[in-house]
């Protein structure tokens, strides 16, 4: 049985009481079978659908003031660096770019797939290839940094405040290329070029 078929079946009729009334059953991702998958697969995974399995309805982002600024707000700084994000994305000329989100996080996607995502009113996070991820941690560590949560992944959390925009378009455009359809990155390459 295709582990796609639980994503897509919310009824199982697996013949086993034990298995049916299993805590997957209510959230597919403690599945036995997604603990063995790659962050890859399980980003591959068709969780958004409308399935049977009903998402969780998450409350809109709350507002609340950062201890130590007057009247900012948390919600308003996500909102600006995702503005921020999708202007430059623009600027660069990047096709296809869908707004979306990424473990509740605004994001921008390829088909698809997040290349970029604000995990907070701090930290944007992109996708990176690892040699590249190791290359800018050594160039500049005041720009970019490191979690225990990303080491070994391709994925590089950005300080906001700190990368110029410049900079930014072109992580967003190397982001893209690294997650973007070969296709899709030929023909932007090809673009680029001429």
């Amino acid at each position: 049985m295709s582990l796609l078929k639980f994503f897509l079946k919310p009824v199982l009729h697996l013949g086993n009481a034990e298995i049916a009334d299993a805590a997957w059953k209510d959230d597919p991702l403690r599945h036995p079978e997604v603990e063995r998958m790659s962050m890859r697969e399980i980003a591959d995974l068709p969780l958004g659908m409308q399935a049977g399995f009903q998402a969780e309805a998450k409350p809109p982002l709350a507002k609340c003031v950062r201890p130590g600024r007057k009247g900012g707000t948390m919600a308003g700084d996500v909102d600006a660096i995702f503005e921020r994000l999708k202007r430059l994305a623009a600027e660069a000329g990047l096709p296809d770019v869908e707004e979306s989100t990424s473990y509740g996080n605004p994001a921008l996607k390829v088909g698809g797939k997040s290349f970029v995502a604000v995990k907070n009113a701090e930290t944007i996070v992109i996708s990176i290839s690892l040699d590249d991820k190791d290359h800018l941690l050594e160039m500049a560590p005041d720009v970019y940094f490191q979690t225990d949560h990303y080491v070994g992944w391709p994925h590089l959390p950005v300080r906001a405040a700190v990368i110029g925009d410049e900079e930014l378009r072109l992580r967003l455009i190397g982001a893209w290329l690294f997650r973007a359809p070969k296709k899709l990155a030929a023909g932007f390459r090809d673009q680029a070029r001429s």
